[in-house]
């Protein structure tokens, strides 16, 4: 893990500046997300938070229509296949045509179902936006989340703050989630005037509290920072 990797960048595709976007380069970003939840911003909890959904409700919200209550990815396999049909949607979405097979890598027999059943169970769930699937749309709806991303992290800025950023999730000091709230709701209702679902992303370690005798002071809150820090310098040459 590099902790020197603090620069982001902008990286677009299919030779437009109107395509992809993102913000890459973080070293946070390049680790298993599970790990994040005990990320700390200058030796305070941090938290992360992200749109509910995203890229199911912008593409409803483009086709006016609703994508109504029930989970966009459940209702394609039932919520035991979640995860697999997630990325299902997102790549018929990123398929420049449709695909004949499953995309390399994954695995669909334990579903009990073929391939040509499973696009049909996607077709079913979401008619409304059946006509986005097959035409590259996901580098046009990751241009569209990182103008949002842009828009969050320049409030940031602005308020002096640390932010972050993994895409359509932002991770910031735990005294920051209303305004990280505030300004992820602004930047979604500036862009499809209609509210969003954000989540706060669940940790998945335990973290043991200090007894009630323990006392920190403020140099002691920021001393795994600074050693961290120091690590880093000897092990990179290089001031981070």
């Amino acid at each position: 893990m590099n902790l020197s990797k603090r620069t982001l960048r902008r990286v677009f595709g299919r030779g437009s500046f109107e395509r992809g976007g993102r913000f890459y380069g973080g070293w946070w970003q390049n680790i298993p997300s599970a790990y994040r939840s005990v990320i700390s911003i200058n030796g305070k909890p941090a938290i992360e938070m992200d749109y509910s959904q995203y890229h199911p409700n912008i593409l409803y919200n483009l086709h006016q229509a609703v994508l109504g209550n029930e989970d966009a990815y459940d209702r394609i396999l039932g919520h035991e296949h979640r995860d697999l049909s997630k990325q299902i949607f997102n790549a018929c979405l990123n398929a420049s045509k449709e695909l004949k097979r499953p995309p390399k890598g994954m695995k669909i027999s334990h579903t009990g179902k073929t391939w040509k059943d499973i696009k049909r169970c996607l077709f079913t769930a979401h008619p409304q936006i059946e006509e986005a699937f097959f035409t590259d749309q996901g580098m046009e709806l990751q241009y569209r989340d990182s103008q949002m991303a842009e828009q969050v992290m320049l409030a940031f800025a602005k308020a002096e703050k640390p932010i972050l950023p993994v895409h359509d999730s932002f991770l910031v000091l735990i005294d920051d989630k209303e305004l990280l709230l505030e300004e992820m709701q602004s930047a979604y209702t500036s862009v499809f005037g209609k509210n969003i679902v954000i989540d706060t992303k669940k940790a998945k370690f335990m973290l043991m509290p200090p007894p009630d005798h323990f006392e920190v002071d403020e140099m002691t809150a920021y001393f795994g920072w600074l050693e961290r820090n120091e690590a880093a310098d000897q092990f990179y040459g290089r001031c981070i």
